[in-house]
């Protein structure tokens, strides 16, 4: 019953808090999605293995996934910080296992880290996660449609949040580097991407 129940509670704290994020109410939505994760956990404990856990993990990093872009948004850094290590175990599993999703998991790292270096202040590490999406852009010229349409969001999202925000003239090469790999792989990209 308990099990049921931890799932029936994941489920609707993960569906309230999307919707507020959606809305606009950031703190509230990470509020309703940190909820999700410990319901996701005890339900996890309380009857492992009775879900395929595939399925468990990307449940787990979609919601992951969408609690960290809140935390960004209300510059939740330091908790971000303590996030992202769950978040790596999960969209990196042994190479046997990994998938196309695994991937897009993967991308959103990258972009997660460049935004939490770029708070920090650490330049160098800030380019070096963004060089890993530009990389990955390059190296995956084929990729499918999906793929590409998540790519060049989190490239937009970061192209728009350094030309707002940074005024460092040493970004500039950066900022051409992320605009012009947007351009190559979105050669229609307009503004209405999700930032």
């Amino acid at each position: 019953a308990a099990h049921g129940f931890f799932a029936l509670e994941f489920r609707a704290s993960a569906a309230l808090g999307q919707m507020a994020i959606e809305e606009g109410l950031h703190q509230e939505g990470a509020d309703l999605l940190r909820h999700a994760l410990a319901a996701l956990l005890k339900d996890e404990a309380g009857d492992a293995g009775s879900e395929n856990d595939a399925d468990r993990d990307f449940r787990e990093l979609n919601v992951l996934a969408h609690f960290a872009d809140a935390l960004l948004t209300i510059n939740a850094f330091d908790e971000l910080e303590d996030l992202l290590p769950r978040f790596r175990e999960k969209a990196n599993p042994n190479p046997v296992e990994q998938t196309t999703g695994h991937l897009h998991f993967q991308l959103t790292l990258h972009y997660l880290g460049a935004r939490l270096h770029e708070a920090r202040g650490e330049a160098g590490e800030t380019e070096r996660e963004l060089h890993a999406l530009i990389d990955f852009s390059r190296e995956n010229a084929g990729m499918p449609d999906p793929m590409k349409e998540h790519l060049s969001s989190l490239l937009w999202k970061a192209f728009k949040h350094l030309t707002i925000l940074n005024e460092d003239s040493a970004a500039e090469g950066l900022i051409a580097a992320v605009g012009n790999e947007l351009a190559t792989l979105d050669p229609d990209a307009k503004c209405a991407c999700d930032v």
